[in-house]
C-alpha cells in the first residue's frame, strides 16, 4: 500500500474572487507556517499544481527537505472560468443570475469562455492516470478544492456531474484529503480522510 495525500492551498490575497487560472499568491507568512506544519508529515515526492498558490509552497517544503523531490503537473491546475476568471465576487454582481445557473448545474451551464467541466474532469483524470505509477509512499499532491473533488469522483466512481459533489463536498483551504493506494493490475484506492485539518500529527 501507499499513501497519497492532496492538499488544498492556502487563502489567497486579494479580496474573495473566482480564481481559477489567475494566478494569485499566497502572504509569504502563510506559505512559511504550513511548510513548517507540513514538513513533520514527512512527505517523500511532492506533485504541485503550477500556479503560485500551490507551487510557491513546494518549493519552501523542498528548500526546508533537500531530499524531497518536487514535479510539476500542469494538469491538476484548477478550472478555468472563462471571462469571469479572477473577478472579485462584488463585481460580478450584474452577473450573478448566470453565476447561479452554473453553481446549480457545472456541466450543464458553462461561464462564458470557460473550460467546460467535462473538459476539466478529462485533464484531471489523465494526469491521475499518468502519474499514479510512479508515486512513492507518502506523497503530497498541493493543488485546488475543484481539482480535489474530481479526483475523488474518479476514484469513487460518483457521477462527477452532480452539482450536489461540488456544493456539499467541502475541501477547505489547508486540508488533507488522504487515499491509499493499493497494487494490482487495476490499483484500488481506497479513500481515508477527505478534507481533514492539518495539523502537527501526521495521519497515517
Amino acid at each position: 500500500m501507499k499513501r497519497v495525500f492532496l492538499l488544498r492551498h492556502a487563502k489567497t490575497l486579494g479580496p474573495a474572487a473566482l480564481n481559477g487560472s489567475t494566478d494569485i499568491a499566497v502572504a509569504e507568512e502563510v506559505q512559511d507556517e504550513l511548510a513548517q506544519l507540513l514538513n513533520s508529515h514527512g512527505f517523500t515526492h511532492i506533485i504541485t499544481s503550477p500556479l503560485r498558490r500551490c507551487a510557491d509552497l513546494a518549493h519552501k517544503l523542498q528548500a526546508l527537505n533537500p531530499s524531497l523531490t518536487v514535479a510539476i503537473e500542469s494538469d491538476f491546475r484548477e478550472m478555468h472560468f472563462g471571462e469571469f476568471d479572477g473577478q472579485p465576487f462584488d463585481a460580478l454582481a450584474p452577473h450573478w443570475a448566470m453565476l447561479e445557473a452554473f453553481w446549480q448545474s457545472p456541466a450543464e451551464h458553462p461561464l462564458p469562455g470557460a473550460e467546460r467541466l467535462d473538459e476539466c474532469y478529462q485533464r484531471v483524470t489523465q494526469a491521475w492516470q499518468r502519474r499514479l505509477p510512479s508515486c512513492p509512499d507518502n506523497t503530497l499532491i498541493i493543488t485546488h478544492g475543484g481539482t480535489i473533488r474530481l479526483l475523488l469522483a474518479h476514484v469513487l466512481h460518483t457521477d462527477w456531474r452532480n452539482p450536489r459533489w461540488y456544493s456539499s463536498l467541502a475541501i477547505g483551504n489547508q486540508t488533507l484529503t488522504q487515499l491509499n493506494i493499493f497494487p494490482a493490475p487495476t490499483p484500488f484506492v481506497s479513500v481515508r480522510n477527505i478534507g481533514i485539518e492539518l495539523k502537527d500529527k501526521p495521519l497515517n
